[in-house]
């Protein structure tokens, strides 16, 4: 039997955690780190929906067990994040040891045989899955692309130009003979040089130059 429907709800659901939390950290990390795990979650939802309709011999039913595999493993913590502080007759839901087994259990479930020739129409279910996928995914796209704007209208008119400049006399190292204290300082917060030049245009070498000559060790390739 030819499947010759639209299965893109197993892509969709598999993409969706990922891209929104790209737009949470959009400001901490470039935006091609995000393809490699678009790549693989694309790829590792293509290859188990293959696998699955080979399996069951039905595309639909394949799709629809590939989403539900997709949810149980990437949606996991964000069920479980919700339901941490939730507690039922004296036992916190929200374990692991409670939560997973119970997780397993509907991912179980809901994927037998039974269920599946519980639904009249398949085709409503991958139409449903599909449109509900694809709303959410357009949402959050949209949602993030209207901050940015946002953000930019905000930086432009709030932001001012700045210009720092530093002389070798602005600080002077006077000759100790006794003992005294050591202060390590980390900036918090205070990017690396390569990444303040990729993200906000910054260029911070001067800083860095005149820092070096003055005998501080500094970190190039430092990551929190």
């Amino acid at each position: 039997m030819k499947d010759n429907k639209l299965f893109i709800h197993p892509i969709l659901f598999a993409l969706y955690p990922i891209l929104e939390l790209y737009f949470k950290l959009s400001s901490e990390i470039l935006v091609l780190d995000v393809f490699r795990p678009l790549f693989v979650a694309i790829s590792v939802s293509t290859v188990l929906w293959l696998l699955l309709r080979y399996m069951v011999k039905n595309g639909e039913r394949a799709a629809f067990i590939d989403t539900l595999i997709i949810i149980f493993v990437l949606y996991y913590g964000a069920v479980h994040h919700v339901l941490w502080d939730v507690s039922l007759a004296g036992f916190r839901i929200g374990r692991h040891e409670i939560l997973i087994p119970f997780w397993f259990l509907i991912l179980a479930f809901l994927g037998s045989p039974w269920v599946w020739q519980k639904f009249t129409n398949p085709r409503f279910i991958t139409l449903f899955l599909n449109i509900t996928s694809a709303t959410a995914l357009t949402f959050s796209i949209l949602r993030f692309g209207f901050v940015r704007v946002v953000q930019a209208q905000q930086d432009e008119v709030v932001t001012p130009s700045v210009q720092v400049t530093v002389e070798p006399d602005d600080f002077v190292i006077q000759n100790i003979t006794s003992d005294v204290d050591i202060y390590y300082i980390i900036l918090d917060g205070y990017g690396r040089n390569d990444v303040l030049s990729e993200l906000y245009t910054i260029d911070n070498q001067e800083f860095l130059d005149f820092l070096d000559s003055r005998g501080f060790y500094i970190a190039n390739e430092s990551q929190a």
